[in-house]
């Protein structure tokens, strides 16, 4: 009886494995995904919970609803005076402006409010990388369970767990990477013609230049170059070479349809708000970062067991790899068995090369080595390009080596070494669920059940003062259907000031900078969020000043609640 049940079970999956594996895949990916990233969100409540930290997700949730207000009221949606009340401020530039997922999600927020949209969203990131690349290393590897592995390791990868951590579904969305490789492959060992080719590769790359221009970018250099080294290693086939440029002729028409299709926002970008230059500056990533777990991964949780400053950068998180994948990768470019590959082994050390900046850094990250100026140090006299962060770069890392993985799986012929090897390459990026999601802080009672409109005339410019006065005021604003203005944002521009720095301790300097600021702003109401001893300073401050600020009204938590 037990051998008919395992014949029949194994029978059972072989059949799946063959006739669906993409389903498996699917399933396999979900699971891990809900497990890892979204345990809390959907085990807990997807209300209740937000994907990474709760200051970027505010903002995801805002710009979802932000969308379909802007176009079902025929507002410019490269601008707003929604934040930053009385100045305004430009989205262009933004990396949140996500067009791409701001309409796509427009059909959905008559059914579902934005947090559970901006959650779904997120949660789907890791998944549709991992199912991506699945797909890649399999049409390579024509392996199942190797590629289910290679799989698991670019969409679970370092790099997702930095961006999952930060909640910034720009820098999530990479599963275009691995699907833009697959249909090229598909093109050049013609299983699909021109046409498909022309109208898949333009729907990823529309898509891809509606969430993020800099990946967008970024995948646009590595397709070039990763044609220029098929072509240095394959120009005497004059078939191949053949197909490679009828390969970039319809690439490059896909380019001009994604140019035409986001001309608008590149109007906006290039002629209205154009780029001044980015204020976060350019960061280094160490090669210590590259085998020392970060405070993300369960083996470098313990942030007191490494010395301070270990890791640089504070996206240094980006670049970890771990030893057993190193070691994986190493006897792959070393190893004879796999000399077919020189060209993806070529490709993985110029990434690598460009991941890591302009100057080899080791520890501690502020000192090179021996001044040591990498290439991508030309960058740094482009205008635009010169802020493009490389420690971004790991992602196409990051597919190479599920490739690799996927290869040394089905070939090596060792069983423990193999499978001690990829267990531990598994398990040495799983993250720690600790910092993945953040419990969402509890909407006030002056924004349920419409209380405001009793307070708030529809339109008006109102300064919301709560625990990190910025994130929650978004977040409200995009729940109420933006019925009010409120005059902060987190995407400061020209003409905006960050009054949230002047209530930190309310003194009489600060009273007068906040009275500039409201003045300035033209607001009419502040509402404070568990900050009645702050409220009533200001209240005081307002009645003493009658004359320039009578029209303000305060309104503070328990007044709200007894009204």
């Amino acid at each position: 009886m037990l051998s008919t049940i395992k014949r029949l079970s194994v029978s059972f999956y072989s059949r799946a494995l063959i006739n669906h594996p993409y389903i498996v895949a699917s399933i396999i990916y979900i699971f891990i995904d809900s497990i890892i990233y979204g345990y809390k969100p959907i085990w807990f409540g997807i209300n209740h919970h937000c994907v990474g930290w709760e200051y970027n997700f505010n903002y995801f949730v805002w710009i979802i609803e932000w969308w379909k207000f802007s176009l079902l009221h025929g507002l410019n949606p490269f601008w707003t005076n929604y934040i930053w009340a009385g100045t305004g401020v430009g989205l262009s530039w933004n990396a949140f402006l996500l067009p791409s997922y701001g309409i796509i999600s427009i059909p959905f927020t008559y059914v579902f409010n934005p947090v559970e949209i901006a959650n779904t969203i997120l949660l789907l990131q890791p998944f549709l990388a991992s199912l991506a690349a699945f797909s890649l290393t399999k049409e390579i590897t024509n392996n199942f369970s190797g590629s289910i592995i290679g799989g698991y390791l670019f969409g679970f990868s370092s790099y997702m767990t930095e961006e999952v951590v930060q909640s910034l579904p720009n820098n999530m969305t990479i599963f275009t990477i691995p699907l833009l490789a697959l249909i090229i492959l598909k093109y050049l060992r013609s299983e699909i013609d021109w046409k498909r080719l022309y109208i898949i590769s333009s729907a990823i790359l529309i898509f891809q230049a509606g969430t993020f221009l800099e990946i967008f970018l970024s995948l646009t250099i590595f397709t070039f170059l990763s044609f220029i080294i098929l072509f240095a290693y394959n120009y005497k086939d004059e078939h191949f070479t053949k197909k490679m440029i009828y390969c970039a002729g319809t690439l490059f028409a896909s380019y001009i349809t994604t140019a035409i299709v986001i001309s608008p926002i590149l109007y906006d970008m290039l002629l209205k708000h154009f780029y001044n230059g980015g204020k976060f500056g350019f960061f280094g990533i160490s090669l210590a970062s590259i085998i020392i777990p970060s405070k993300f991964n369960i083996f470098g949780y313990n942030q007191n067991a490494w010395p301070t400053n270990w890791n640089s950068g504070p996206y240094s998180s980006t670049a970890y790899i771990g030893i057993p994948i190193l070691l994986i990768v190493s006897y792959f470019i070393f190893s004879k068995r796999y000399n077919n590959y020189n060209q993806m082994k070529v490709f993985l050390i110029v990434v690598l090369i460009c991941s890591l900046g302009r100057n080899l850094y080791f520890y501690p990250p502020t000192h090179d080595i021996g001044s040591a100026i990498l290439p991508w140090y030309v960058t740094k006299f482009i205008p635009i390009i010169k802020d493009a962060q490389p420690h971004r770069f790991f992602i196409y890392f990051d597919i190479v080596v599920s490739i690799i993985v996927a290869l040394y799986w089905r070939d090596d012929k060792y069983k423990l070494r193999k499978n001690l090897l990829v267990g531990m390459a598994c398990l040495s990026i799983l993250p720690t669920r600790h910092f993945l999601s953040q419990d969402i802080y509890p909407t006030p009672k002056i924004f349920r059940n419409n209380n405001y409109t009793s307070i708030i005339k529809k339109g008006q410019n109102v300064l919301i003062v709560s625990r990190d006065f910025l994130g929650d005021a978004m977040k409200y604003q995009a729940v109420d259907n933006f019925y009010y203005k409120i005059a902060q944002g987190n995407n400061e521009g020209k003409g905006t000031v960050p009054a949230y720095k002047y209530f930190n301790s309310i003194n009489n300097h600060d009273l007068q900078k906040i009275g500039k600021f409201i003045s300035a702003h033209n607001v009419k109401a502040i509402i404070f969020i568990d900050q009645e001893g702050q409220a009533k300073k200001i209240k005081k401050y307002c009645y003493r000043e009658e004359k320039r600020y009578k029209s303000i009204v305060c309104y503070t938590k328990l007044a709200v609640s007894q009204k």
